[in-house]
């Protein structure tokens, strides 16, 4: 398993290098030695991308030692540069390639300027996409409106995180700060919408502390993502439990207020696994179904659903609103065009029906390259409202 993972990343790795090595070599028309310059950097940097992972999962260390945090730096900002190059440069490669077969007297116009610039965007982009990162995640104010919201949860405030991605490069300082804008806010709720860390128990137990400092009159939910189940869903779920937060795995939690009148009134929290959860762990299928079992009678009922397009299973319309996370709205400029594609349910709320929502969180943290480039992090500040 573990001989056919390196491979596979070690091929795939290296095949993207090629690509960024062809594209650049044709269009800056490299010879001789800045030919073998070229190679030999975009190596190096291919080879960081099979060595960073490795070492970062096998050898387990502390994320914020200076050679784990330098490496992995070194190669997740590798990562975004080459990707960049080779979606920008493939595009237009394939866009000036179709319009000489339609047109062959059209001239050449991906030049080495056009090469220059596609090189100065992507370095640009990796750039402003970091500082963006370092000025850490905007607060997203969202009101959402519902006909069958009962009067003692008017004005309910629910504070979503979701994607933080505690782990090569993010790190305890981080989630400081994060805690520290949510308990700001003084939610009613707060919700974890899944992929919290990237990284073992044992190995982040120190970064993810600030996480039991958050606190709200009516609990803290959380579900897996799919990162979780890369890292020990079962042990992450436990230190959950241990911090004295609710997790939520195909089942629900009913919240009860006393109205104005003094009628007891009620609102259900429910939360299912990751899609992939049945892949590593059979008994973690994501059944919106048995979450409904416990709160079909209430009046407002919240899904708390990693992927976006858990909307389309059975019974998750049975839910006013859906809380999701998992895209990062594509994370940085051209991947969000890709993400926008595969995601019919990919950033901030969408009206499904006329009393159904469904919300989805750009990403508190990010994963991957240091980059957030035309899409800052995001803290979700949602207040329920009753709608006439």
């Amino acid at each position: 398993m573990i001989a056919r993972m390196v491979i596979f990343f070690t091929s795939v790795s290296f095949l993207i290098g090629w690509i960024a090595y062809k594209i650049l070599c044709r269009r800056f028309n490299l010879t001789g030695n800045a030919q073998r310059g070229l190679a030999l950097g975009l190596a190096l940097g291919c080879l960081t991308l099979v060595i960073g992972p490795a070492v970062y999962r096998w050898m387990k260390p502390d994320p914020s030692a200076p050679f784990s945090f330098g490496l992995q730096a070194l190669q997740y900002f590798f990562m975004g540069w080459v990707g960049v190059v080779v979606i920008t440069g493939g595009f237009l490669e394939i866009l000036e390639g179709l319009t000489r077969t339609f047109d062959p007297s059209k001239r050449v116009w991906f030049t080495e300027g056009v090469a220059k610039g596609v090189v100065a965007f992507a370095t640009g982009s990796s750039l402003l996409g970091a500082a963006q990162v370092i000025r850490g995640p905007k607060v997203e104010p969202v009101s959402i409106f519902l006909k069958t919201l009962p009067d003692a949860f008017e004005g309910f405030r629910i504070v979503q995180l979701s994607d933080v991605h505690i782990g090569p490069l993010l790190h305890r300082d981080f989630l400081e700060s994060v805690v520290a804008q949510v308990q700001a806010l003084k939610p009613d709720a707060v919700v974890l919408t899944g992929d919290l860390v990237d990284g073992t128990v044992q190995q982040l137990a120190h970064h993810v502390e600030p996480f039991k400092k958050l606190s709200a009159p009516f609990g803290i939910f959380f579900i897996t993502g799919n990162h979780e189940y890369y890292s020990g869903a079962d042990e992450w779920s436990d230190w959950m439990r241990a911090a004295g937060i609710t997790v939520l795995q195909n089942s629900a939690h009913v919240l009860e207020k006393v109205s104005a009148s003094g009628v007891l009134q009620h609102l259900a929290i429910a939360g299912v696994p990751d899609l992939q959860a049945e892949r590593f762990h059979p008994e973690h299928r994501c059944n919106p179904s048995l979450a409904l079992q416990a709160c079909r009678d209430v009046a407002v009922r919240i899904l708390l659903a990693h992927n976006p397009k858990t909307a389309e299973l059975k019974d998750a319309d049975q839910f006013h609103v859906q809380l999701s996370g998992h895209t990062h709205a594509g994370q940085f400029f051209p991947f969000s065009w890709i993400a926008r594609v595969a995601h019919r349910y990919f950033n901030g709320l969408y009206a499904v029906s006329e009393n159904r929502y469904v919300y989805v969180n750009r990403g508190t943290g990010f994963w991957g390259p240091p980059n957030r480039f035309l899409s800052s992090g995001e803290i979700t500040h949602l207040t329920l409202r009753r709608s006439s």
